[in-house]
């Protein structure tokens, strides 16, 4: 999961990764959970035309808002019963992309201004969706783990190369982490060392304790490198 505040740097990196997947040896049929959205018309306003306009961002905000979506200022009684009034344009008007031009705004002083005067536009893609993590935009990128390949191991390896060191290092402020199976094989593989330390470090007591005597133990101990050898030879 590739995850920063900026989407657009987060789609670049997380779409090279997930073409870089597509070639591992040790994984299978990989996904991008990032999914190009619709085309967008976005208004963008100018701030410093704005401020001598008189015109907040707010109710440049929420007049676009109730042209096109509407607000319910009041409502309708009638036989116990009420219904909320909505106002807005009719439904041929509120195409703002062709509207643009002919759109208003009010100012401070309810004089319209021209919208084109204080804001322009911009042509777009919006995501599909938005996911956030720690106010944070991320992504996704998963793959299954190929049966006969190099294991989950090698490639968890290998992308923590690529995006720490290689040619899809992150900048700055971008992080990456294992979620899934592959956070749960890290914590495992943390908890195996844990565990296989501490054992040596008990065997190590309990020996000291009946020969009396650190050197023996020691000088026992040191053939547990061999029998690891010999014990992972015979697991392969």
């Amino acid at each position: 999961m590739v995850s920063d505040l900026d989407l657009a740097q987060v789609e670049k990196y997380a779409t090279a990764l997930f073409e870089r997947l597509k070639n591992h040896p040790a994984l299978l049929d990989p996904d991008i959970s990032y999914r190009p959205g619709k085309p967008e018309f976005q208004v963008v306003p100018d701030k410093a035309r704005m401020e001598r306009l008189g015109i907040s961002t707010t109710a440049l905000g929420m007049e676009l808002r109730t042209l096109v979506e509407g607000a319910t200022p009041a409502v309708f009684r009638e036989g116990g019963r009420e219904y909320d009034i909505r106002v807005r344009l009719r439904e041929d008007q509120r195409n703002l992309r062709e509207g643009y031009a002919t759109t208003y705004v009010p100012n401070v002083n309810f004089s319209l201004v021209k919208l084109s005067d204080v804001a322009r536009p911009v042509e777009t893609v919006g995501p599909a969706d938005i996911r956030r993590q720690d106010r944070a935009r991320y992504i996704s990128v998963s793959a299954d783990v190929k049966p006969r390949g190099g294991g989950m191991g090698a490639a968890m390896a290998d992308i923590t190369k690529w995006l720490t060191t290689g040619d899809l290092k992150l900048p700055e402020g971008m992080k990456f982490v294992f979620v899934g199976q592959a956070e749960n094989f890290k914590e495992l593989t943390s908890s195996m060392a844990t565990a296989a330390l501490l054992g040596v470090l008990f065997i190590f007591f309990v020996l000291a304790s009946l020969y009396e005597s650190p050197v023996t133990p020691l000088t026992i101990m040191l053939v547990l490198p061999l029998a690891a050898c010999g014990a992972f030879i015979a697991l392969f």
